[in-house]
């Protein structure tokens, strides 16, 4: 399940970069709108892929301990 939230995030992200480049050429409010949305979806599902954060609470590794 990882791996789609993984390939949403990476898509709401391109799609994000892609809007800000056209609201950055036309300036339409609309848009805008759009693209803050696309921007909330894509950090969302970053943190629901948890890039970056550590792991915790794991008693099999040695350093966790």
């Amino acid at each position: 399940m990882k791996i789609i939230w993984l390939l949403l995030a990476l898509f709401l992200t391109a799609l994000t970069v892609g809007g800000v480049m056209s609201v950055a050429a036309h300036g339409d409010p609309v848009e805008l709108v759009i693209v803050i949305v696309l921007g909330v979806g894509a950090v969302g599902c970053w943190r629901r892929v948890g890039a970056g954060r550590p792991v915790q609470g794991d008693e099999r590794r040695p350093w966790g301990r």
